[in-house]
């Protein structure tokens, strides 16, 4: 894994990986080669649209970037996030797209997958990408929650 200056232009031909941060990796497998323009770490503090989704959800790690990169149709391109988190699986994971300075749900991601600490994902163009992970519950604490609820309402129909 090279290590990338993201305040440089570097092109990148057959298959490469680049470590741009501690958080972030970026594998590639390009006949033609791309270019990596910038990258940059988005912080909640500057990217408004970024922060609503983090403080309207109880998340237990998120991350996003903003990406100026060129690449050829047919290219592929897998983004590898550090977690660094214990006990969550791929379904723990949502992963955004920010277009036109906008973010949604991504679509056009694919082989998704968790491993290691890692989130990896495969992606067919560039602007921002990012995630956000929450915890599911145990299925012990849902039906801890779903005996109480039982026991509250045995009271509530025995004093009836």
């Amino acid at each position: 894994i090279t290590e990338v200056d993201t305040n440089t232009s570097t092109t990148l031909k057959g298959n490469a990986e680049v470590k741009v941060d501690e958080t972030l990796s970026i594998a590639v497998n390009s006949v033609t080669g791309i270019t990596i323009n910038s990258v940059s770490k988005i912080t909640t503090e500057a990217d408004e649209g970024f922060a609503e989704i983090v403080e309207n959800g109880d998340f237990v790690a998120f991350d996003a970037f903003d990406f100026d990169i060129d690449l050829t149709v047919g290219d592929t391109v897998t983004l590898s996030f550090y977690v660094e988190k214990e006990g969550l699986s791929v379904d723990n994971f949502v992963i955004y797209h920010k277009e036109n300075g906008k973010w949604s749900v991504a679509e056009d991601v694919s082989n998704i997958k968790y491993e290691d600490g890692y989130l990896f994902f495969d992606v067919s163009h560039f602007s921002g990408y990012g995630y956000v992970a929450s915890e599911i519950p145990e299925p012990a604490e849902v039906a801890a929650v779903i005996g109480i609820l039982a026991i509250i309402f045995a009271v509530y129909r025995r004093r009836k």
